[in-house]
Protein backbone atom coordinates (compact mmCIF):
# COMPACT_ATOMS: atom_id res chain seq x y z
CA UNK A 1 0.00 0.00 0.00
CA UNK A 2 1.47 3.55 -1.16
CA UNK A 3 1.50 6.17 1.96
CA UNK A 4 1.27 9.71 1.31
CA UNK A 5 4.19 10.90 4.07
CA UNK A 6 4.04 14.31 5.73
CA UNK A 7 7.29 15.62 7.47
CA UNK A 8 8.68 18.86 8.89
CA UNK A 9 12.53 19.42 9.01
CA UNK A 10 14.57 22.13 11.18
CA UNK A 11 16.13 24.09 9.06
CA UNK A 12 18.82 24.79 11.47
CA UNK A 13 19.38 21.19 12.25
CA UNK A 14 20.01 20.35 8.45
CA UNK A 15 22.20 22.83 7.51
CA UNK A 16 23.98 22.30 11.11
CA UNK A 17 24.76 18.24 9.65
CA UNK A 18 25.72 19.29 6.52
CA UNK A 19 28.01 21.45 7.62
CA UNK A 20 29.30 18.54 9.78
CA UNK A 21 29.40 15.84 7.17
CA UNK A 22 30.94 18.37 4.46
CA UNK A 23 28.09 17.81 2.01
CA UNK A 24 28.87 21.13 0.11
CA UNK A 25 32.28 22.16 -1.51
CA UNK A 26 30.91 25.08 -3.00
CA UNK A 27 27.44 25.48 -3.24
CA UNK A 28 24.42 24.73 -0.71
CA UNK A 29 21.95 22.01 -2.42
CA UNK A 30 18.34 21.71 -0.52
CA UNK A 31 17.66 18.66 -3.10
CA UNK A 32 20.79 16.78 -2.33
CA UNK A 33 20.76 17.55 1.45
CA UNK A 34 17.28 16.01 1.58
CA UNK A 35 18.08 13.53 -0.26
CA UNK A 36 20.73 12.46 2.05
CA UNK A 37 18.93 13.27 5.60
CA UNK A 38 15.80 10.53 4.01
CA UNK A 39 18.25 7.88 3.36
CA UNK A 40 20.27 8.33 6.53
CA UNK A 41 17.13 8.60 8.46
CA UNK A 42 15.44 5.62 7.07
CA UNK A 43 17.52 3.68 4.97
CA UNK A 44 17.37 3.52 0.86
CA UNK A 45 15.09 0.80 0.59
CA UNK A 46 12.92 2.80 2.47
CA UNK A 47 13.28 6.77 1.97
CA UNK A 48 10.48 8.21 0.77
CA UNK A 49 10.68 8.46 -2.70
CA UNK A 50 9.71 10.67 -4.95
CA UNK A 51 9.21 13.23 -2.37
CA UNK A 52 8.65 17.28 -2.90
CA UNK A 53 9.36 20.35 -1.06
CA UNK A 54 5.75 22.10 -0.38
CA UNK A 55 7.52 25.23 1.85
CA UNK A 56 10.71 26.28 2.55
CA UNK A 57 10.33 29.62 4.24
CA UNK A 58 11.69 30.27 7.65
CA UNK A 59 13.06 27.69 10.43
CA UNK A 60 10.70 24.79 9.44
CA UNK A 61 10.70 22.82 6.26
CA UNK A 62 7.29 21.54 4.85
CA UNK A 63 8.23 17.90 2.79
CA UNK A 64 5.94 15.15 1.26
CA UNK A 65 6.90 11.78 -0.27
CA UNK A 66 5.30 8.54 -1.00
CA UNK A 67 6.45 5.27 1.10
CA UNK A 68 5.12 1.93 1.04
CA UNK A 69 5.75 1.95 4.70
CA UNK A 70 3.36 4.15 7.51
CA UNK A 71 4.80 6.74 9.05
CA UNK A 72 4.94 4.66 12.85
CA UNK A 73 7.27 2.58 11.09
CA UNK A 74 9.57 4.43 9.48
CA UNK A 75 9.77 6.59 12.56
CA UNK A 76 10.31 2.51 14.29
CA UNK A 77 13.71 2.32 11.95
CA UNK A 78 15.03 6.33 12.24
CA UNK A 79 15.06 5.18 16.55
CA UNK A 80 17.17 2.03 15.67
CA UNK A 81 19.43 3.17 13.28
CA UNK A 82 19.83 7.32 12.54
CA UNK A 83 22.34 8.83 14.54
CA UNK A 84 21.32 11.28 17.32
CA UNK A 85 22.26 14.38 15.10
CA UNK A 86 20.08 13.09 12.12
CA UNK A 87 17.83 12.18 13.92
CA UNK A 88 16.88 15.69 15.98
CA UNK A 89 16.05 17.51 12.44
CA UNK A 90 12.92 16.02 12.19
CA UNK A 91 9.76 17.16 14.44
CA UNK A 92 8.70 13.77 15.25
CA UNK A 93 5.17 15.11 16.75
CA UNK A 94 4.04 16.33 13.28
CA UNK A 95 5.75 13.54 11.82
CA UNK A 96 2.19 11.85 10.09
CA UNK A 97 0.94 9.30 7.09
CA UNK A 98 -2.25 8.63 5.85
CA UNK A 99 -2.95 5.97 3.46
CA UNK A 100 -3.20 6.27 -0.68
CA UNK A 101 -6.62 5.35 -2.18
CA UNK A 102 -6.11 1.82 -3.15
CA UNK A 103 -8.43 2.08 -6.33
CA UNK A 104 -8.67 5.05 -8.30
CA UNK A 105 -12.06 4.62 -10.44
CA UNK A 106 -11.70 5.09 -13.92
CA UNK A 107 -13.50 8.36 -15.47
CA UNK A 108 -12.29 10.11 -12.39
CA UNK A 109 -10.41 13.24 -12.88
CA UNK A 110 -7.48 15.71 -10.99
CA UNK A 111 -6.15 18.59 -10.69
CA UNK A 112 -2.35 18.16 -10.13
CA UNK A 113 1.34 19.88 -9.44
CA UNK A 114 4.24 18.44 -10.08
CA UNK A 115 8.07 19.13 -10.52
CA UNK A 116 10.15 17.35 -13.05
CA UNK A 117 13.48 17.04 -14.89
CA UNK A 118 12.45 16.39 -18.36
CA UNK A 119 15.49 15.00 -20.03
CA UNK A 120 16.06 11.97 -21.67
CA UNK A 121 18.77 9.53 -22.65
CA UNK A 122 20.19 9.79 -26.34
CA UNK A 123 20.62 6.58 -28.74
CA UNK A 124 23.18 6.72 -31.41
CA UNK A 125 23.61 9.08 -34.11
CA UNK A 126 23.27 12.25 -32.57
CA UNK A 127 25.86 14.57 -33.76
CA UNK A 128 25.73 17.16 -30.40
CA UNK A 129 25.90 14.75 -27.97
CA UNK A 130 27.46 11.02 -27.47
CA UNK A 131 25.53 7.81 -27.18
CA UNK A 132 23.77 7.85 -23.31
CA UNK A 133 24.08 11.24 -23.04
CA UNK A 134 21.15 12.72 -20.66
CA UNK A 135 20.22 15.78 -22.73
CA UNK A 136 17.26 18.27 -22.20
CA UNK A 137 14.11 17.22 -24.26
CA UNK A 138 13.86 21.26 -25.71
CA UNK A 139 17.61 20.71 -26.78
CA UNK A 140 16.51 17.07 -28.21
CA UNK A 141 13.64 18.58 -30.07
CA UNK A 142 16.26 21.29 -31.40
CA UNK A 143 17.97 19.19 -32.88
CA UNK A 144 15.63 17.22 -34.68
CA UNK A 145 13.64 20.25 -36.18
CA UNK A 146 17.27 22.12 -36.85
CA UNK A 147 18.28 25.30 -35.81
CA UNK A 148 15.99 27.12 -37.77
CA UNK A 149 12.86 26.09 -35.87
CA UNK A 150 10.85 28.03 -33.58
CA UNK A 151 9.80 26.07 -31.16
CA UNK A 152 8.18 27.32 -28.14
CA UNK A 153 9.77 25.90 -25.13
CA UNK A 154 7.03 25.24 -22.88
CA UNK A 155 4.97 23.71 -25.42
CA UNK A 156 7.78 21.05 -26.13
CA UNK A 157 7.80 20.63 -21.92
CA UNK A 158 3.35 20.39 -21.76
CA UNK A 159 4.31 17.79 -24.95
CA UNK A 160 6.98 15.42 -23.04
CA UNK A 161 4.58 15.56 -20.01
CA UNK A 162 1.21 14.53 -22.05
CA UNK A 163 3.47 11.82 -23.56
CA UNK A 164 5.08 10.60 -19.95
CA UNK A 165 1.57 10.27 -18.63
CA UNK A 166 0.20 8.25 -21.76
CA UNK A 167 4.26 6.04 -21.80
CA UNK A 168 3.50 5.44 -17.95
CA UNK A 169 -0.04 4.64 -18.82
CA UNK A 170 -3.38 5.13 -16.50
CA UNK A 171 -4.51 8.69 -17.14
CA UNK A 172 -4.34 11.19 -19.99
CA UNK A 173 -3.46 14.75 -19.55
CA UNK A 174 -6.68 16.79 -19.80
CA UNK A 175 -4.90 20.23 -19.53
CA UNK A 176 -1.06 20.83 -18.85
CA UNK A 177 0.76 23.82 -18.28
CA UNK A 178 4.24 24.89 -17.58
CA UNK A 179 4.08 27.16 -14.12
CA UNK A 180 8.20 27.52 -13.41
CA UNK A 181 11.27 27.03 -15.24
CA UNK A 182 14.76 27.22 -14.67
CA UNK A 183 18.09 25.97 -15.93
CA UNK A 184 19.07 24.21 -12.21
CA UNK A 185 22.59 22.98 -11.16
CA UNK A 186 22.58 19.51 -9.20
CA UNK A 187 25.19 17.61 -7.13
CA UNK A 188 25.45 13.83 -7.94
CA UNK A 189 28.26 11.73 -6.93
CA UNK A 190 29.56 8.50 -8.81
CA UNK A 191 30.40 5.53 -7.18
CA UNK A 192 33.61 6.20 -5.74
CA UNK A 193 32.03 9.07 -4.31
CA UNK A 194 33.39 11.90 -6.10
CA UNK A 195 30.96 14.87 -6.50
CA UNK A 196 30.22 16.72 -9.37
CA UNK A 197 27.87 19.48 -10.55
CA UNK A 198 25.21 19.02 -13.26
CA UNK A 199 23.03 21.23 -15.03
CA UNK A 200 19.71 19.74 -16.43
CA UNK A 201 16.29 21.83 -16.66
CA UNK A 202 13.64 22.47 -13.41
CA UNK A 203 9.86 22.58 -14.72
CA UNK A 204 6.94 22.71 -12.49
CA UNK A 205 3.71 21.58 -14.26
CA UNK A 206 0.12 22.16 -12.97
CA UNK A 207 -2.94 20.65 -14.85
CA UNK A 208 -5.80 18.06 -15.24
CA UNK A 209 -5.86 14.60 -15.77
CA UNK A 210 -8.55 11.54 -16.13
CA UNK A 211 -8.00 8.52 -14.46
CA UNK A 212 -8.40 5.91 -17.85
CA UNK A 213 -6.78 2.59 -15.70
CA UNK A 214 -6.95 2.38 -12.18
CA UNK A 215 -4.15 -0.18 -11.62
CA UNK A 216 -2.07 1.67 -13.70
CA UNK A 217 -2.42 5.14 -12.27
CA UNK A 218 -1.81 3.65 -9.23
CA UNK A 219 1.57 2.40 -10.10
CA UNK A 220 2.21 5.78 -11.73
CA UNK A 221 1.37 7.89 -8.63
CA UNK A 222 3.39 5.79 -6.50
CA UNK A 223 6.63 5.53 -9.62
CA UNK A 224 6.27 9.25 -10.14
CA UNK A 225 7.14 11.21 -13.09
CA UNK A 226 10.72 11.64 -15.24
CA UNK A 227 13.97 11.41 -14.06
CA UNK A 228 15.69 12.12 -10.69
CA UNK A 229 13.08 11.39 -8.73
CA UNK A 230 15.19 10.51 -5.58
CA UNK A 231 16.51 14.32 -5.84
CA UNK A 232 12.88 15.89 -5.17
CA UNK A 233 11.55 15.44 -8.86
CA UNK A 234 8.49 13.83 -9.80
CA UNK A 235 6.03 13.45 -7.28
CA UNK A 236 2.57 13.47 -8.50
CA UNK A 237 0.11 16.07 -6.10
CA UNK A 238 -3.31 15.35 -6.76
CA UNK A 239 -6.64 17.36 -5.75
Amino acid sequence: MTHMIQMFFDTRALLHVADRRILYQHSLELDYLLHSQLCELFGNDLAPKPFAVTSATGPRLDVLGYSDEPATTLQQHAQAKALPLVYQTVDWDAFASKPMPSHFPVGSRFRFRVRTCPVVRKGRGSQACKAGAEVDVFLCEVERHGPEARLNRNTVYADWMRGEMQRLGGAECTDVRVTAFSLSKFLRRDRERKGSHIKRPDVSFEGTLKVTDAEAFQRTVRRGIGRHRSFGFGMLLLK
